[in-house]
């Protein structure tokens, strides 16, 4: 063993080696980074040990340290600035991690139909929908609303065209509601004026 190297990532996905957690556009709520954690070998050979290490924040106020070994999170709490440590058995790397209230904007959308484009069942069946977000930064959510952490009510606003056949509630839950002869489209919207993103379903309403 030569060196530890201790890298800040952007989670879930993004840019590596990120030094500044900003607000996330129409939220109170700001980034998160993972840590990456790899061990130097004298034969050039290089592991990841991110699994093995322990980490801490010396500003816990500011950027909060929750989970374990590689499922740790580093979560801006408020403005200011930590230094986190990784230690993997009596070894040590540290990055400087400042949070900022500078906002970062949402740049593209991405709506999808969980269903796929047709909903088949009774009246009152609810079919769901996922929401993609990439951000100016680099930094994406895949699947947004999987991320606990997010307030994704306050980002997105979803749309219906036909609302007496489909209707989408601020969750992005369509509900079934009647036959329509063409497709409808289901809208969704980045802090009212931002990027948007749709999808087309048939709402074919069971007998």
């Amino acid at each position: 063993f030569v060196s530890l190297s201790l890298s800040l990532d952007a989670y879930p996905n993004g840019p590596t080696a990120v030094s500044t957690l900003r607000r996330v556009q129409c939220t109170t709520t700001y980034q998160r980074a993972r840590p990456a954690v790899s061990a130097s070998l004298d034969n050039g050979q290089v592991y990841p040990v991110t699994a093995q290490s322990g980490f801490s924040s010396s500003n816990a106020p500011a950027v909060g340290v929750t989970g374990s070994g590689s499922g740790t999170l580093l979560s801006g709490v408020s403005v200011g600035a930590a230094t986190i440590t990784a230690t993997f058995e009596t070894a040590q790397d540290s990055k400087s991690l400042s949070v900022v209230d500078t906002v970062v904007d949402v740049s593209t959308l991405t709506l999808t139909s969980d269903e796929g484009a047709t909903l088949y069942g009774l009246d009152d069946s609810t079919f769901g929908t996922s929401v993609a977000l990439t951000f100016t930064d680099g930094t994406s959510y895949p699947d947004a609303g999987a991320l606990a952490w997010l307030p994704l009510a306050s980002i997105v606003t979803y749309a219906s065209d036909q609302t007496s056949a489909v209707e989408v509630g601020a969750d992005g839950v369509m509900t079934l509601r009647a036959n329509h002869e063409a497709m409808v489209g289901v809208t969704a919207q980045a802090c009212s004026s931002g990027p948007s993103g749709s999808v087309s379903v048939a709402a074919n309403l069971k007998a």
